[in-house]
């Protein structure tokens, strides 16, 4: 009897897909949500890809970054009393002066300030803005502008008599600035540092201690009086030098403005001797209108500038601009050694940090 042979069961081919053993694709929604967060290999493997983590940034409200560490300050600080006032400030003094010759009523108060070189501005829903002369933008008249008191309800019952003159706001004083070199170890440990800058800060003071004695020796300064004399000089020489380069540089400008107001004379001269004798035409202005324009104001640039003197030859206007130049790269250098980083500063100190 003969054994039947035993059927032996196929793998799968995998290299392989047989249409009619897999089944028909389908367009799957979710692929085009997952599409952004995966990445496909070259084995056509899908894998998740992780979203970087958010940087954490800094905020500059928050947390200001000083750069001088406070050894500076702003602009409007540092003027201290030469100071101008402000264009905010102007209004409140030119309001409260205005206030003070009791005005009848409101549109009274507006021909006080109209008066007093201030231009009115009427806007939208009774707005009331005044431009100080010299202003680009009108401030309006609000107290979230000029501060408490300077509403139009404000200035209506000072001037019925129903409330004071509205106060001046009082900027608090600059602190006075001081020279300081050495640096204040218990009041940074205070604020936070710890004993690896209480040690720095100790080498730190040390050397700027050895060098400022290694300047007064060097300097001959034993008292200090000599000290003082010799910085008053210094900075008595720095504004002189300070002015100069000043006026050098407005000479220069000056200078470099009125050569190409010339060149560009010399260029559109021949289109206006051509105007001029055609009589004028408004065909041949219509032509050449720019080259006109550009002589015209060739023409007042020359004029403002010279101030009725004579002009003097382009070879002479070349030579002053060299000379102001040289002057001015001259000035630079003698401006810079007043500053501790000028290299005539930098002497070879053996306790010097460089």
């Amino acid at each position: 009897m003969v054994r039947p042979l035993p059927i032996r069961q196929s793998r799968p081919n995998l290299g392989t897909k047989s249409p009619k053993a897999s089944p028909p694709r389908r367009s799957l929604p979710w692929i085009r949500v997952a599409l952004p967060l995966v990445r496909r290999s070259r084995r056509s493997r899908l894998r998740p890809v992780t979203p970087p983590a958010p940087k954490k940034r800094r905020s500059s409200i928050t947390n200001p970054k000083l750069h001088s560490n406070g050894r500076f300050l702003h602009y409007g600080a540092w003027l201290g009393t030469e100071r101008q006032p402000s264009y905010k400030e102007r209004l409140r003094l030119a309001i409260n002066e205005a206030l003070t010759k009791r005005p009848a009523d409101f549109d009274a108060f507006l021909r006080l300030m109209e008066a007093s070189g201030f231009t009115v501005k009427h806007g939208r829903g009774g707005v009331i803005s005044f431009l100080v002369p010299g202003q680009e933008r009108a401030t309006r008249l609000r107290a979230s502008t000029l501060g408490d008191g300077y509403n139009p309800e404000d200035i209506k019952a000072v001037i019925a008599g129903e409330r004071p003159l509205p106060e001046q706001p009082v900027s608090a004083p600059a602190a006075p600035r001081r020279v300081n070199l050495i640096v204040d170890i218990q009041e940074r440990l205070r604020s936070g540092k710890g004993a690896a800058y209480a040690r720095w800060a100790k080498v730190y003071n040390l050397k700027q201690m050895a060098a400022a004695l290694q300047f007064m020796q060097e300097q001959n300064i034993t008292e200090y009086d000599q000290l003082s004399a010799k910085a008053e000089d210094a900075v008595s020489r720095f504004h002189a030098l300070t002015e100069q380069l000043r006026r050098t540089e407005a000479d220069l400008s000056a200078t470099s403005e009125l050569m190409g107001a010339v060149v560009r004379y010399a260029k559109t001269r021949p289109v206006f001797d051509g105007y001029k004798a055609a009589k004028y035409s408004w065909k041949y202005l219509a032509e050449h209108e720019a080259e006109l324009a550009d002589y015209r104001a060739a023409k007042a640039t020359m004029g403002e500038l010279l101030g009725g003197e004579k002009l003097s030859k382009m070879t002479e206007l070349k030579e002053k601009r060299r000379q102001l130049a040289a002057r001015k790269k001259a000035l630079y250098a003698g401006v810079g050694r007043g500053y501790p980083d000028h290299p005539e500063h930098r002497r070879p100190c053996r306790y010097r940090d460089d």
